[in-house]
């Protein structure tokens, strides 16, 4: 999931989040990238170092106010939806 969150992006994973029967089983907020590596962390151990990027520095002052995403879901094979 790497793409850029507008309101409707944001509320729709809000309610994902809120959503018992949804896919996203997971998601962690952390302070550990700093303001150039804002992104989405791969939970695969082969990119797990390499952050993605996404949105724009609005969208991550909005939505984001300085954390990082992590996001896994559990019945994915990849670890995304």
């Amino acid at each position: 999931m790497h793409a850029k969150l507008n309101e409707q992006g944001r509320k729709s994973l809000v309610d994902n989040f809120n959503n018992p029967n949804s896919s996203l089983k997971v998601m962690i907020i952390t302070s550990r990238t700093t303001s150039s590596q804002w992104g989405c962390r791969a939970t695969d151990p082969d990119d797990y170092e390499k952050p993605k990027r996404f949105g724009n520095e609005e969208d991550k002052l909005k939505f984001y106010d300085g954390y990082s995403v992590e996001d896994r879901n559990l019945d994915s094979p990849d670890g995304h939806s």
